[in-house]
């Protein structure tokens, strides 16, 4: 015998909870639209997404900050870099409906997050919380590019990847390494799936990420492209996931181009890096050509 009730939501307090299935569905549906996912996508979602998650979605969108207008956001983050602020502007960019979304495009909001990251990066000693700040930067990227839109609004904006980059200069941050593999990994997943954009998408997605590497290689000084990301491939301190990310990075750079003779070639500045010794030792799996 159980001495506790069964804990029931009351329907006059949550109009959610008396609506049909049908009702929900056409909400999150509205939900999902404005949020600019692909049509096939939402029918996959409406039939696999449970009904209690399908209200908590509804109701997150309905419940978003209206005074968090793209200007307002920008200004926040510009009178003071806290993580309060790059949260909120990260939050409002994973919620973003098309009209804010090119809005906060069009009030050059990815040049306040470049400057963001910059303003960091040029600190003589990066600490805990600042690369918790470039976590949460990383993190807006990737929120503003989860559509064709965002993603054309981002890579068409001058020296972005290239910023966005400067998070996986390791000597900047090697004071920090644990938070540093953190905002690491989100920089190497957002160069991978760029990789991956088709081309009616995004034209060249291979040779934007190869550019923004060939700056990161720039401006550490490196004598060779993928230096720094080989290096740690090979450093017992660098934790299994984020060798698994820069593996998967390798492989995706050397499977999307569609002739031999440029996969051999990126091969071989691979292992002029030192990759084909890093391979006899550790057990990775490494597209061959």
């Amino acid at each position: 015998m159980s001495f506790f009730k069964k804990k029931t939501v009351d329907p006059s307090l949550d109009p959610y909870e008396s609506m049909s299935d049908n009702e929900i569905n056409q909400k999150y549906e509205e939900v999902l639209k404005e949020l600019l996912f692909p049509p096939d996508k939402i029918q996959q979602m409406i039939q696999v997404q449970k009904r209690q998650g399908k209200i908590i979605m509804i109701k997150s969108k309905a419940q978003q900050p209206k005074g968090s207008t793209p200007i307002i956001i920008i200004k926040n983050l510009r009178s003071g870099l806290t993580k309060e602020h790059i949260q909120e502007m990260r939050v409002c960019l994973s919620m973003a409906d098309e009209s804010w979304l090119r809005e906060f495009l069009n009030l050059n909001g990815v040049q306040s997050i470049m400057e963001a990251i910059n303003s960091i990066i040029n600190l003589p000693q990066i600490s805990n919380l600042n690369m918790e700040l470039l976590e949460e930067c990383a993190m807006c990227y990737k929120a503003m590019m989860n559509n064709s839109i965002g993603i054309k609004g981002v890579v068409d904006y001058p020296g972005s990847m290239s910023q966005l980059i400067l998070i996986l200069d390791d000597q900047k941050c090697k004071d920090q390494f644990p938070k540093y593999f953190e905002a690491g990994t989100v920089v190497l997943d957002l160069l991978s799936a760029l990789c991956l954009i088709p081309e009616e998408i995004l034209e060249n997605g291979q040779k934007i990420v190869l550019d923004a590497i060939d700056y990161l290689r720039y401006i550490t000084r490196e004598s060779l492209r993928f230096q720094g990301l080989i290096q740690q491939l090979g450093m017992e301190g660098t934790p299994e996931s984020f060798k698994a990310k820069i593996v998967a990075l390798i492989n995706v750079i050397l499977c999307k181009n569609e002739y031999s003779h440029q996969r051999i070639k990126l091969r071989m500045e691979f292992n002029q890096c030192g990759l084909d010794k890093i391979i006899t030792v550790y057990d990775f799996y490494i597209y061959l050509y």
